[in-house]
């Protein structure tokens, strides 16, 4: 592990050691004065050339080792450098060049962290490298919450396991609940908690006030941090606030739009619906695809889960489960970053609270559903079992599904090939707002190292870095630019753009309902969305006993 470290070391700082010196023909203190008795710690250097150097690197005076400062401003041929401690004028040199130093940060922790874990936990480095892994102890612990058995299992082994303990767990199997319970039962030790999505990270954060705002680095570095905004859509970043203050840079995301399964639709002879289809649209292709197919076909499948479930259809229908409003606050990140036209009616964050579940245009989704389901064009809630999804789709046993960016990987590695199928938007029905789940790394209130955390966070943000970690196409990066036709030429799908679009094109899209009581908002949810489609007539009073039951939970301090 250590030489793989020297080796990527050497490899990602072989750039910067390479870019040439910059010259300056002279320097000023940034208080006006030339020449001054007391150090100071900026300067102001002007170049000779034109060349200069990148905002937010860590350069020197060339020639002296020994102190170090960071580029805060540079433009034309001037540059202002903040030196870690203060210098004196007779000290720097009055002509002379500034040179860049790599940045090894990352990589003396990524060192700090294999000799802790050798310190402090023996069998986790043999386990993550050589596959060595122990015997999971037997435990009879029991959660705050029930369990099912199989999350049961999960709970226990994750509180006994000595070295490392991977679990399966698809969408609506409970995986936040497992953790949620895991977490409860850490007796005060710390617990670190990531997630591929935030909403799984929502309800440790703020159900369990365990975040940060990042408000006071993200105003000390706006400088450096406003190439990252000026490339990421305002939404992604409002659904990363709450109650005014910022806690994670999205680097990825991921909105329901429809996949469509090419071959599927030349049985049915149709074409790839346009931009603007609508829920009546929709149904007749189903029918279509019905008619063209076997008995085992399924036109439409859907998992029934807070994201890519009934959701969707009630962003469409202009409605949602609970009712949305944002947050106040906010300015000082609007106004930083984004032009009035893009901060306009943006606010602190979002708020969820009454449930209108029992609403009309909620039940008016249902019926559709239902209807759908009487059909037989769409899978049944119980039926939308996720874990095979890829499988059946890509076997053209499924015309379409709803699905995110994440899934043009996916495709690919089950064998289609970008022609094979496509994207487009989710259909129109009130409305054509798409809902979506966004990601990022957060900072707990647990952490001794800060300023340490907050510059992982900016180097998860980079697109260097973010670049090499989606390489797969697993997800749909938030950065703009990285959603290019480069990135998909080899996975497909053909109208790519429909995955950053539905943010540009379509700017009432919203994130996921994720209040901190999400956790059980989404098992109610998918509780009574099953009882609600089990049968003719079933839907009002099961959308009667969900609004019930969310106005409880919506109740209480979580």
């Amino acid at each position: 592990m250590g030489r793989l470290i020297d080796a990527a070391e050497e490899i990602t700082t072989r750039e910067d050691r390479s870019v040439a010196p910059f010259p300056y023909e002279r320097l000023t203190a940034t208080g006006g004065k030339r020449r001054s008795s007391v150090p100071q710690s900026a300067y102001e250097f002007q170049l000779i050339g034109p060349e200069l150097p990148p905002m937010g690197a860590f350069i020197r005076i060339q020639g002296d080792t020994e102190i170090r400062g960071k580029v805060r401003r540079a433009s034309g041929y001037s540059v202002t450098v903040r030196f870690d401690e203060p210098v004196s004028w007779e000290r720097l040199p009055a002509r002379g060049a500034l040179e860049l130093i790599p940045s090894t940060v990352v990589f003396n922790k990524q060192r700090q962290a294999i000799a802790s874990l050798r310190a402090r936990n023996p069998g986790l480095l043999p386990a993550l490298v050589e596959h060595q892994v122990r015997t999971i102890p037997a435990t009879a612990a029991r959660p705050h919450e029930d369990l099912d058995p199989e999350q049961l299992a999960a709970f226990r082994a994750a509180l006994t396991t000595e070295d490392l303990l991977v679990v399966l767990g698809p969408p609506g199997t409970g995986k936040t609940r497992t953790i949620t319970a895991v977490s409860a039962a850490a007796d005060g030790g710390r617990v670190l908690v990531t997630s591929h999505t935030n909403r799984a990270v929502d309800v440790q954060l703020f159900a369990r006030r365990l975040g940060v705002p990042l408000d006071g680095w993200a105003k000390r570095d706006a400088a450096e941090l406003r190439a990252y905004f000026a490339d990421v859509h305002p939404s992604l970043v409002e659904s990363m606030m709450y109650e005014g203050s910022l806690y994670q840079l999205p680097v990825e995301f991921n909105a329901a739009d429809m996949y469509l399964n090419n071959r599927v639709l030349e049985r049915a002879g149709a074409d790839l619906p346009d931009d603007d289809w609508t829920r009546d649209d929709f149904t007749a292709l189903l029918r279509a695809m019905k008619r063209s197919n076997g008995d085992r076909f399924t036109p439409y499948f859907w998992t029934n889960r807070l994201w890519g479930g009934v959701v969707p259809w009630l962003f469409a229908n202009g409605t949602n489960l609970l009712a949305e409003s944002k947050a106040p606050g906010g300015d000082w990140l609007w106004n930083s970053f984004y032009p009035e036209a893009e901060r306009r009616g943006r606010g602190g964050g979002y708020r969820w609270t009454t449930p209108q579940a029992d609403s009309d245009r909620v039940a008016e989704v249902y019926d559709y559903l239902a209807s759908l389901i009487q059909e037989d064009l769409c899978t049944r809630p119980e039926g939308g079992d996720s874990r095979n999804l890829v499988g059946v789709f890509s076997t053209g046993r499924v015309g379409v599904t709803p699905a995110g960016g994440f899934w043009a990987g996916g495709l690919h590695e089950a064998g289609m090939k970008p022609t094979d199928y496509d994207v487009r938007y989710f259909p129109r029905w009130r409305t054509r707002r798409h809902q979506f789940g966004a990601a990022g790394y957060a900072m707990l209130r647990t952490s001794k190292m800060r300023d340490e955390a907050w510059e992982f966070i900016k180097y998860t943000a980079r697109k260097d870095v973010m670049t090499q970690l989606f390489a797969a196409n697993q997800t749909t990066p938030a950065r703009r630019s990285m959603v290019d036709e480069a990135r998909y030429r080899g996975t497909g799908p053909a109208h790519w753009q429909v995955f950053y679009d539905t943010l540009d094109k379509i700017p009432t899209t919203g994130p996921i309902p994720a209040p901190p009581q999400v956790n059980e908002v989404e098992q109610l949810l998918i509780k009574h969305t099953g009882t609600a489609l089990a049968s003719p007539g079933a839907v009002r009073p099961a959308l009667r006993r969900l609004q019930g039951d969310l106005e409880k939970a919506m109740e209480r301090e979580v």
